[in-house]
């Protein structure tokens, strides 16, 4: 019981510790307005969100397969942290030379390594999981969740308002902006990894019997023959990917075509508040009409935030505001594109909640921790599409309009099939806590 509760709460303070430093060093608009800042390339914005992605779901289907069998899985996620935040003090180290050099090839290396910073990330989230899913009591276990996740969200509000965007209005979208905020990073994760080195860890003597990735990788195919819905969930989570490009590229859009530059501390809190606010409302939507409602109502959000950023160009300023702490005047085009940001912002929100309980729910009961990672881990090439639009828009600032308004049909398409799913309803199991996504 002693060490249920020791558990409890240094999984809440991980919790919190991690939504901080992935809020600090957040590939789609503080690392993307760096990026962009310096280089004006697209392109590099692109390969940023593609190795984020990438790295955090690449490892979840091996992880699953390594881990499942093991009497112990403490030593995972802490090797897993080591090894971030190893990659962690090269990145500053590189992106201090950066501001020395200045040159290009220097931030490919960064984001070369940041990759392997998102991998090692991805593998420390799914043993995580596994591990915290059996560590907390089970009767507690539900509210551990709720707790931690309202903890993150708070925690990645007050990130983004009080830490990034001072430090943003001060230095810009600058390398001495990026490494004060990557120092700072630095010093979360070695407190994280103190604080985790305290948990403690009752082996498991009884572990399943080994399984092998292919077998692993066997079984997600296995269940992607029978069942329709499995099917049209793994075309859904790729649709999904291409939808949230339109975050991937929404710093560039507004810096080429509304002028606004030092607002990513602004645009990041502004999500995390929506993310926050949503969560009960789509839970309430999903337990009164099912997840298909909430999957097909999210989708036409996506839909409606990729239209409301072609919108914010059109309009004309009608107002200036000037705060001392932003640095781009605040008017109407800014107002539509923030618009934006919440209702795509609410459309990932519902859709992370209501698609991890529809794959629960669909697989295989004993397939349910590798049905999610299988979808995540099949859907991660897609993310290749991502400096391939960045290449195409760096030609020419006007093809933004047409990326938009393919996201935008992109989202039409995702809506039709999230109506075609079939609903079902069963309770969902632990595993849920397991296993999942960050998207």
């Amino acid at each position: 019981m002693k060490e249920s509760r020791r558990n409890y709460f240094i999984g809440l303070n991980n919790g919190m510790l991690t939504s901080v430093s992935q809020s600090i060093l957040n590939p789609n608009f503080v690392l993307a307005a760096f990026l962009y800042s310096v280089t004006g390339s697209a392109f590099l914005v692109g390969l940023l969100a593609t190795v984020h992605f990438e790295g955090m779901f690449l490892p979840q289907l091996y992880m699953s397969s390594l881990i499942e069998h093991q009497k112990r899985k403490k030593p995972f996620f802490i090797y897993a942290l080591a090894l971030r935040i190893g990659m962690l003090i090269i990145m500053i180290l590189l992106i201090f030379l950066s501001s020395r050099i200045g040159s290009i090839w220097i931030l490919y290396i960064y984001i070369f390594v940041f990759f392997f910073y998102k991998l090692f990330r991805g593998a420390e989230f799914i043993v995580f999981w596994d591990f915290f899913g059996g560590a907390v009591a089970p009767n507690k276990l539900g509210e551990f969740i709720a707790y931690r996740t309202l903890l993150s969200n708070i925690a990645a509000m007050v990130t983004g308002i009080l830490l990034i965007q001072p430090i943003i209005s001060i230095y810009g979208d600058s390398h001495t902006s990026v490494l004060i905020l990557s120092l700072v990073t630095f010093g979360i994760l070695l407190l994280d990894l103190l604080q985790l080195s305290l948990v403690r860890e009752v082996p498991n003597e009884s572990p399943p019997a080994k399984r092998s990735l292919r077998k692993t990788a066997a079984g997600g195919v296995a269940a992607m023959k029978e069942s329709p819905n499995y099917r049209k969930l793994l075309v859904l989570r790729i649709l999904h990917r291409i939808n949230m490009l339109n975050f991937t590229f929404l710093i560039p859009f507004a810096v080429e075509h509304l002028g606004i530059i030092g607002i990513a501390g602004i645009f990041l809190t502004i999500l995390q508040v929506t993310k926050f606010s949503t969560s009960v409302l789509w839970g309430r939507v999903s337990r009164r009409f099912g997840n298909r409602t909430v999957l097909l109502s999210c989708n036409i959000l996506f839909t409606l935030g990729a239209l409301l950023v072609l919108v914010s160009s059109g309009v004309p300023e009608i107002f200036h505001l000037t705060l001392r702490w932003l640095p781009s005047e605040l008017n109407l085009p800014m107002l539509i594109v923030i618009l934006s940001i919440v209702t795509t912002g609410a459309g990932l929100t519902g859709n992370t909640i209501s698609f991890k309980a529809f794959v629960l729910e669909s697989a295989p009961k004993h397939r349910r921790s590798s049905s999610l990672a299988f979808i995540n881990t099949a859907a991660a090439p897609i993310a290749l599409l991502a400096p391939i639009c960045g290449f195409i828009v760096e030609q020419n600032p006007m093809y933004f309009y047409f990326f938009y308004v393919f996201i935008a049909g992109i989202g039409v398409v995702s809506a039709a099939v999230a109506a075609s799913l079939k609903e079902v309803r069963h309770e969902v199991p632990r595993e849920a806590a397991t296993t999942g996504s960050s998207g």
